[in-house]
């Protein structure tokens, strides 16, 4: 028995690795003498080195005005920009984009400048076929993995679509399914988040991971892990219990990983590619209280997990969790979008973002302006690009079976790719 649960864009599965030229040159790179000043402390805490930031930033704000270089998908009658619900992206190394649908069962490779170039993969459980995969890595040798969910394995595809074999998921003693929700590869390992259910007389608990997995699908470091379970005798989905840390962590191209792990608490810990956790970022954030329609929003998006279980109800929080997402950058900053950031960002904004340095001290906030709602679209930063897949939270809870437009007042958009410039 396996249980669709609901996808929360209070941690839309999002990647974001960004180079900001100028701005980033003035911040991690500074040698401490010219660098503003720091209001913050560091402190020990069980042996646990915590960066404690007040909410005054190093230096001031800063606003990036992005270039939009093309656009894919949305009204379009041309097959090759169709998109069913766009999961996850990546991007080789000579900057062809390859984009995982879980709808249509197969990925999508485009040019660095927006041309399509052939489709790889299928349906089906035969080789280089997969079904409803929520996660993508390409490795070094170009090697396309896609994680699949029925059968559950990661399936291998080189980049012209020809099968490459298969690579099996952690196991775990007495579980037959392991699901996975997110990915990212470094230096031919896998980061995933998985989990794998027990269920007991009454009820079940579901244990949740972030590691990193060699080619035979054994752990090799754990970053973050949980428990959440449901008691059928009364079924509640508690927000502050079900929407955990899967959509709030990111890895760095040199494999650090960043995680938010606490439900409510502005925390990001920041751990070593090996699993030891470096250091823990906090920051001083004002509570921000929901508005009645982001609330309606918000239990809508349980609304699969609810049908799936009779008489369940969900449990949604007055306030919201302060951190919406982070990412890991590959100039060892780490960015964070809050819920002010997210919620009450400047219009014409995709977002205001706060900025950490390496050792985790405030650097600035940064407003990227453009087209994109951080709250129903996915973000993914590479490089001097960011991608944004406009309506990704519509198409993921609707491949689900969760969006009943006539409760939500609209129609759900086709699915768009915008690609911007973030030097211009």
């Amino acid at each position: 028995m396996s249980l669709p649960f609901p996808t929360s864009r209070l941690g839309i599965r999002s990647l974001m690795s960004l180079s900001l030229t100028l701005l980033l040159c003035l911040s991690p790179l500074m040698s401490t003498a010219m660098a503003g000043k720091w209001d913050g402390k560091e402190v020990t805490r069980d042996g646990i080195l915590r960066v404690e930031n007040t909410d005054k930033p190093m230096h001031k704000a800063e606003t990036i005005n992005m270039s939009e270089l093309w656009r894919l998908g949305g009204e379009t009658d041309d097959e090759d920009e169709f998109f069913g619900a766009i999961t996850d992206m990546a991007v080789g190394e000579n900057g062809d984009i390859y984009l995982l649908d879980k709808v249509l069962n197969q990925v999508k490779i485009f040019t660095a400048d927006g041309e399509y170039l052939r489709t790889i993969g299928r349906e089906g459980e035969g080789p280089g076929e997969f079904r409803s995969s929520n996660g993508m890595a390409l490795i070094a040798d170009g090697t396309v993995c896609v994680m699949s969910q029925r059968p559950e394995r990661i399936v291998l595809l080189t980049p012209d679509g020809l099968p490459a074999g298969t690579q099996p998921l952690p196991q775990v003693e007495g579980i037959d399914f392991v699901g996975v929700t997110k990915t990212h590869n470094h230096g031919g390992e896998i980061f995933i988040n998985f989990q794998y259910n027990h269920f007991e007389e009454g009820g079940f608990t579901q244990m949740r991971r972030i590691a990193r997995i060699d080619g035979e699908g054994n752990v090799r470091a754990t970053f973050a892990k949980g428990e959440r379970g449901l008691d059928f005798s009364n079924p509640v989905f508690r927000e502050k219990v079900w929407d955990d840390f899967q959509n709030r962590w990111d890895v760095n191209p040199d494999g650090t990983v960043v995680v938010a792990p606490t439900w409510g608490e502005y925390e990001v810990e920041v751990w070593s590619p090996e699993g030891e956790l470096r250091h823990v970022i906090t920051r001083e954030l004002p509570r921000r209280r929901r508005k009645a329609a982001e609330l309606d929003l918000l239990r809508m998006q349980y609304e699969p997990a609810l049908r799936n279980v009779p008489g369940s109800s969900a449990e949604v929080e007055p306030f919201d969790h302060p951190v919406i997402t982070v990412y890991s950058r590959d100039d060892d900053t780490v960015w964070v979008l809050n819920c002010h950031g997210g919620f009450d960002r400047p219009e014409g904004s995709i977002g205001r973002f706060d900025v950490f340095d390496a050792q985790g001290r405030f650097l600035r906030e940064v407003t990227l302006l453009g087209e994109g709602e951080p709250m129903a679209d996915g973000y993914y930063f590479v490089g001097d690009r960011l991608y944004v897949m406009r309506g990704q939270l519509d198409a993921e809870v609707l491949a689900d079976g969760g969006l009943d437009e006539a409760v939500a007042g609209r129609e759900a958009e086709p699915m768009s790719v915008i690609c911007y410039d973030l030097n211009r």
